[in-house]
């Protein structure tokens, strides 16, 4: 998961130069993804603490 946020990250910011470039439709994909990956993490945090006691198995 972390590696999805790295890279919708590397994304984003590859969006941001090019902004001017781009149309809002493409912007808002982004968005939504980073939002959405945003969430997920959070869930799968709260799911290791009521399964494993916090310890992480999707971190290293």
């Amino acid at each position: 998961m972390e590696d999805l946020m790295i890279k919708l990250e590397e994304w984003g910011a590859i969006l941001r130069k090019h902004h001017n470039d781009m149309d809002n439709e493409l912007l808002e994909l982004y968005l939504d993804m980073a939002g959405y990956s945003g969430i997920l993490q959070s869930k799968i945090n709260r799911l290791e603490e009521k399964m494993i006691g916090g310890k992480s198995f999707t971190t290293h």
